[in-house]
Order: C-alpha cells, then sequence, then structure tokens
C-alpha cells in the first residue's frame, strides 16, 4: 500500500486563498501558485537549513527552472497545504518539487517544481555547499521513510 499525504514527514507551508489571490469568480489567479511555491521554498530552506545567513553571504540561490502543473482550481477562502520535497541532489542543482493541496480534503490542486543552482557572488555556477549538500541528502531520507 502507498504512502498517503498524511505519510508525508516534511515540511507544509499552509495559506488560505485570499480575496487578492482571486478571480472576481473565486478562483485563484494561476500565478498566485508560483507565488506560494516562492514563499514556500523560502521558509523551507530558512528551517531546514541552520546555516541559511552564512550561505547567503557566500552564495545566491538561483531559481533557473520552474513549473506548475495544475490539476484542480483552488477557490476563495480555500485552505492550502503545499508540500516541499527534495526530488534530485546532483553536485550542482537542487530539485524541489511542490504539491498543492486543498487542505481540508487533501485533494491534490496542482503540482510544481523548481530546480536551484548556487552561484558565486559574480554569477558563476558552483557545486552546491556541503553544509546545504549535507542537509539536503538528510531531507531526502526523512522523505523516505
Amino acid at each position: 500500500m502507498g504512502k498517503t499525504h498524511t505519510d508525508f514527514q516534511g515540511f507544509i507551508y499552509r495559506t488560505l486563498v485570499y480575496i487578492g489571490d482571486a478571480t472576481p469568480f473565486g478562483q485563484a489567479y494561476f500565478a498566485r501558485y508560483f507565488e506560494w511555491q516562492g514563499r514556500a521554498r523560502e521558509t523551507f530552506l530558512q528551517q531546514f537549513l541552520p546555516s541559511w545567513r552564512a550561505v547567503l553571504e557566500s552564495f545566491r540561490i538561483v531559481t533557473v527552472e520552474a513549473s506548475v502543473r495544475y490539476k484542480r482550481e483552488l477557490l476563495l477562502h480555500e485552505p492550502v497545504a503545499v508540500e516541499v520535497r527534495i526530488c534530485q541532489l546532483t553536485k550542482a542543482s537542487l530539485l524541489l518539487q511542490f504539491t498543492y493541496r486543498q487542505a481540508e480534503t487533501s485533494e491534490v490542486a496542482a503540482v510544481g517544481c523548481q530546480r536551484l543552482v548556487f552561484t558565486d557572488q559574480i554569477g558563476r555556477i558552483v557545486p552546491i555547499p556541503d553544509d546545504v549538500a549535507r542537509y539536503a541528502q538528510a531531507y531526502m531520507n526523512l522523505q523516505a521513510l
């Protein structure tokens, strides 16, 4: 039997579809999913990486790819839960997956991803810092439980 969302052991960013997030018909604007993805990513990185501030002093984190596949609409005042997973860790990039759920029913509303790279202060891509790679691997192991 497969895992369910309630088995998810990772980070969840929670929000609500507010009036400013919705069309006059009460549907969440498609661009809001990318905003929620960005907020979920930032909050996740701050919480999962104790050396977050030190990393930002030496490196820049750049999103080189982002997407969202929509499954169902989210509507005005619906609670949203965005699960953050690390799908892939390479020498130079980190692939995050975002599962957007209607928080009360757990129904999947969308699935997105972001590929992140680290650059030096000049903008050249560099290998992922060792402490980031260590924490990413530990998080991936947690997800596998």
